[in-house]
């Protein structure tokens, strides 16, 4: 794979980009205008949240039409812009997964256990994914698929709000991360026409995605962690 140019089939990945990018945009929009979400009485931490991860997006989407275009001078400098996004999305994510079960603001698919650990989990591996994806920035080929993992993971609460609750029931959380693995499944198919081979960052970021899944379940079941959300509410 290293021996074909990174640029050889850099569209794929602008339009796979801005294809997840619009996709959480549209649940999210969509949430609000079935009513589900008052704007006007929603805490201002949650759309300082909510700015910040449209900015992480539309950051991501640009720096794939920078490649696309061939200019990396920018893109580098965008990319160091970048590391302080990610941050504030790091930080915001645990802030308003944390308040929200301190306010009793838990949607209520969820109980406070499983919404903590899911919040928790997921923010901390797209950070980690995404910290991982900058030391590796060396090698494109495996940079921008990390980086599409990162924002794969940003689909979960994306698809919780698009996804039937009533209809899927105990499967429903399972349905959201089979809908991730779709994703990578994509990305599979494309590697494997283009290169004849699927590169090994898509079978961990599917392992990735299934594991802090596990995890998450593990943690909501536990007394410990069920205590700890517990005192968070109270």
């Amino acid at each position: 794979m290293s021996s074909i140019h990174y640029s050889h089939d850099q569209l794929f990945f602008t339009r796979l980009s801005a294809g997840i990018s619009v996709f959480i945009v549209f649940c999210f929009a969509l949430h609000a205008y079935k009513g589900f979400v008052d704007i006007a009485t929603t805490p201002i931490w949650v759309h300082l949240h909510g700015f910040v991860f449209i900015a992480w997006l539309l950051l991501f989407v640009v720096q794939n039409y920078l490649i696309l275009q061939g200019k990396l001078v920018f893109h580098r400098k965008m990319g160091r812009a970048g590391c302080f996004l990610l941050v504030l999305m790091f930080i915001s994510g645990i802030y308003t997964t944390i308040t929200a079960v301190s306010l009793g603001r838990v949607p209520p698919l969820f109980d406070n256990a499983y919404f903590l650990a899911l919040g928790l989990i997921d923010i901390t591996s797209f950070f980690c994914i995404v910290l991982f994806s900058v030391y590796q920035r060396a090698d494109t080929h495996a940079h921008r698929r990390w980086m599409l993992v990162a924002t794969i993971i940003l689909m979960e609460p994306a698809l919780g709000r698009v996804l039937p609750f009533d209809l899927l029931g105990v499967y429903f959380s399972w349905a959201q991360r089979f809908c991730q693995l779709l994703v990578i499944a994509i990305a599979v198919i494309h590697d494997i026409r283009v290169y004849n081979k699927a590169h090994s960052v898509w079978w961990w970021g599917a392992a990735i995605i299934l594991t802090s899944h596990f995890i998450i379940l593990f943690l909501s079941q536990s007394s410990i962690f069920i205590n700890l959300s517990n005192s968070i509410a109270m």
